[in-house]
C-alpha cells in the first residue's frame, strides 16, 4: 500500500475569534475543535452537521466553524502558496492507500457568491461580506 507525505491547508469562516479576535492560523496553537461532552463520567461525541465547534486557544470562547474548502498536496512550496490566498493550518500529514492523492474539496458555495470574509457590527454580531463571483469594485454605474 502507498505512503506518501503531504500537506493540507483549508479554510473556513470565522478566520478569527468573535470574542477576542484572535486570528485562527494554527490548529493546536490558535484553536482547538471540540470533539465531545462529558456526559454522566462518559465521553460523547457530538453529532454536528455542517459544522464544527472549536475552542479559541486564548480566550476559550467556543464557536461554530463552517468549514469552506481544502486542499490536500504532494508538494509543500504549493500548499505554502495557498496560504497567502486566505488558507491556514498548514499540517504535515502521512497519507495511505486511496488518500495518498492530491485533491481539492469545496464543502461551502453558494453559486455566483464569493465570501470575503467577516465584518462584525459593534463587536458582536459577524455579517459575511459577499460580492457577486464577477465583482470588480466599481459599482453598478459604470461603463
Amino acid at each position: 500500500m502507498e505512503t506518501r507525505t503531504m500537506y493540507r491547508v483549508e479554510k473556513f469562516l470565522p478566520s478569527e475569534c468573535p470574542k477576542c479576535r484572535a486570528r485562527f492560523i494554527q490548529e493546536g496553537h490558535d484553536y482547538s475543535r471540540l470533539l465531545g461532552d462529558i456526559v454522566d463520567g462518559r465521553k460523547r461525541i457530538r453529532p454536528l452537521v455542517g459544522y464544527t465547534i472549536i475552542v479559541c486557544s486564548h480566550c476559550e470562547n467556543m464557536t461554530a466553524r463552517l468549514n469552506l474548502e481544502d486542499w490536500q498536496l504532494g508538494d509543500r512550496n504549493k500548499a505554502e502558496a495557498l496560504l497567502e490566498q486566505g488558507f491556514v493550518n498548514l499540517q504535515e500529514v502521512k497519507a495511505v492507500g486511496s488518500m495518498a492523492r492530491e485533491y481539492h474539496a469545496v464543502h461551502m458555495k453558494m453559486p455566483c457568491i464569493r465570501v470575503e470574509g467577516l465584518e462584525y457590527d459593534d463587536l458582536q454580531e459577524p455579517h459575511p461580506i459577499v460580492r457577486a463571483a464577477n465583482y470588480d469594485g466599481l459599482g453598478d454605474n459604470h461603463e
